[in-house]
């Protein structure tokens, strides 16, 4: 079977690890898409959110491994043993993002002390300009 814009001139079937496309699947692809703009849009609508840094990237990680949990019910994809349970590689890979991201979530999750942040910066440029008019003074 030699398809449309098969760069390799070869049949599906005789390219290494390439299962012969099935019939009647899903275009993945636009879904994905679809996932990826409503996750930005979430994102941006809570970037000014008062925890910590790495928060809104642990909400990342929990939200794309969710997504991609999902999407790898529906694609066809080589399938594997483990533990008892019949996986793909993705589905591991977006288990372990979710957990990354929910220990993630569950360290930043205090409020940030705004004014203790503030005070740092101001000590911080304090010092600088000492340390600027030290070496001035050489």
């Amino acid at each position: 079977m030699n398809f449309e814009g098969n760069i390799l001139g070869a049949p599906a079937t005789v390219i290494e690890n390439c299962p012969p496309a099935a019939t009647g699947t899903y275009p993945t692809m636009l879904y994905e898409f679809a996932a990826s703009v409503v996750i930005f849009g979430a994102l941006w609508a809570l970037r000014k959110h008062p925890y910590k840094s790495g928060w809104l990237f642990s909400l990342y990680l929990v939200l794309s491994g969710a997504w991609r949990f999902v999407i790898e019910k529906i694609r066809v994809n080589p399938s594997y043993d483990l533990l008892g349970l019949t996986v793909t590689q993705a589905e591991v890979i977006a288990v372990l993002l979710m957990l990354l991201g929910a220990m993630g979530l569950y360290v930043f999750w205090q409020r940030r002390d705004r004014e203790a942040e503030r005070a740092q910066a101001r000590e911080n440029r304090e010092a600088a300009r000492g340390r600027q008019r030290e070496e001035a003074a050489r």
